[in-house]
């Protein structure tokens, strides 16, 4: 009977194991934009060769000379009840992209981080709503 118990107790959290690990070890993650461009880093990313903190921040897309660059600016956080818009400060990182074609409109801003072999947060993708392509972020 103690057998018994002994074998029931190992084999649910041999089974446990198997859904609680991968939550713990996630090696991607998407980061929700609004509609403004801001979203939150909660620790330290690297984004096209820069490493930035954790804090506010907006993105944005540009297209200078037929090169496409996507562009993080620092945002200052006024006070969390304030109804006021939130000030866009310094540019914190600026890096070439690369388009993709995705075969369906995106439908929510958001960025792609994944671990690399040092165990570094690093942005791999950004997608914009309403497109039809993923910006790749080179060298990140």
């Amino acid at each position: 009977m103690k057998d018994i118990l002994i074998f029931k107790f190992i084999f649910i959290v041999a089974v446990l194991g198997l859904f609680i690990l991968p939550v713990f070890s996630q090696s991607e993650k998407t980061i929700g934009v609004d509609s403004d461009g801001e979203f939150h880093f909660d620790s330290p990313t690297r984004f096209g060769g820069k490493t930035i903190g954790k804090g506010m921040y907006r993105i944005y897309q540009v297209s200078i000379n037929g090169e496409h660059f996507i562009i993080i600016r620092k945002v200052a956080m006024k006070g969390y009840k304030s109804m006021a818009p939130l000030k866009v400060g310094d540019e914190v990182a600026r890096s070439k992209c690369v388009e993709e074609a995705v075969d369906n409109e995106i439908r929510k801003t958001k960025i792609l981080v994944r671990r690399n072999a040092a165990n570094e947060r690093v942005a791999m993708e950004v997608w914009f709503r309403g497109e039809r392509v993923k910006h790749i972020v080179p060298g990140s």
